[in-house]
């Protein structure tokens, strides 16, 4: 299982419907144990088949998730999507709305990918989910 970590749009908040706009990944180059890996963003490359993803939080799938991440959609050079949280989860909503809770990680599958002099660009992957945590390694 792979993860990158992505800042929340906290500049986009709809209190109404409990959703926020956010960047779940982009090509930045995260370094991995074999090296450099950067994930495409091309058209054909980000599988979402299993959109829409469970939002969880810290990477925790033994728990029930805390919303969803809909309208999935590579723009830009990065893969977006709009955060929307159950209404059970007032005090995640909260945090969020508040600054506090700032940063998402995805986790995703490497379906192919290729050697690049510094690692490797996966070509075609594809998200399964993304969480909520603590601090991002790539902040982009």
């Amino acid at each position: 299982m792979n993860k990158r970590n992505f800042e929340i749009d906290v500049g986009t908040i709809r209190a109404e419907t409990r959703t926020v706009q956010a960047s779940l990944s982009s090509e930045f180059p995260v370094m991995r144990y074999d090296g450099e890996e950067v994930l495409s963003h091309d058209p054909g490359a980000v599988d979402l088949s299993r959109a829409p993803l469970p939002l969880l939080c810290s990477h925790n799938n033994t728990a029930l998730p805390v919303g969803v991440v809909e309208g999935l959609a590579v723009e830009g050079g990065k893969l977006r999507g709009t955060l929307r949280l159950s209404a059970n989860q007032e005090g995640i909503w909260k945090d969020i709305c508040d600054g506090i809770i700032r940063n998402l990680s995805i986790g995703y599958q490497i379906i192919e990918k290729m050697k690049t002099k510094r690692g490797y660009k996966a070509t075609k992957w594809m998200p399964y989910e993304a969480s909520l945590v603590a601090a991002p390694a790539d902040a982009t």
